[in-house]
């Protein structure tokens, strides 16, 4: 299966899954996700209620807006999964995995986590997801963060946990 922009489809075939369980209270499933994990959990979040809570860290705004930033291993990576053509193809498929005129519609709790030192993501796409989800969002943004934080999981990965907790007892 090639990457989707639309990744909520297939959160909401597993939330329909899980729904069936009677082990599992389907009225707090939360969400985190890492890099582009993160675009998808935002991204589910804005489509399913059924998403409680969603962390997203480090993930895109709009994934073509970073394309430059992009190591040419990722784009291969990316030109690869998305089923794109070429590089100019998979350059155009990854302006399609894009928050822009859906970010407004997350009305759960949002935590977007995000490091200034991101070589692939640069910091600025986490405001602009906090500023188009508006008050539901936080943001964590660590000055010696680099990309999904990953030389400060004893700080991240706590705070992720910590807030889905606390967001999904409320709930």
């Amino acid at each position: 299966m090639h990457i989707r922009p639309d990744g909520e489809v297939a959160v909401s075939v597993a939330l329909d899954w899980l729904e069936k369980r009677t082990d599992i209270d389907s009225s707090r499933i939360g969400l985190a996700g890492v890099s582009l994990g993160g675009y998808y959990a935002e991204r589910a979040a804005a489509f399913d209620p059924r998403v409680r809570a969603a962390v997203g860290n480090c993930g895109p705004w709009n994934w073509g807006e970073c394309w430059d930033y992009l190591p040419a291993l990722s784009r291969a990576a990316f030109q690869y999964h998305s089923g794109a053509r070429d590089q100019a193809d998979a350059h155009d498929r990854a302006y399609q995995l894009t928050l822009e005129g859906v970010a407004h519609r997350i009305k759960q709790p949002l935590l977007v986590i995000h490091g200034k030192l991101d070589r692939l993501i640069p910091w600025q796409q986490a405001h602009k997801i906090v500023n188009a989800v508006g008050a539901n969002a936080e943001l964590a943004m660590f000055e010696n963060g680099n990309h999904v934080c990953n030389n400060i999981p004893y700080v991240y990965r706590p705070l992720t946990a910590d807030w889905l907790i606390e967001k999904l007892r409320a709930h």
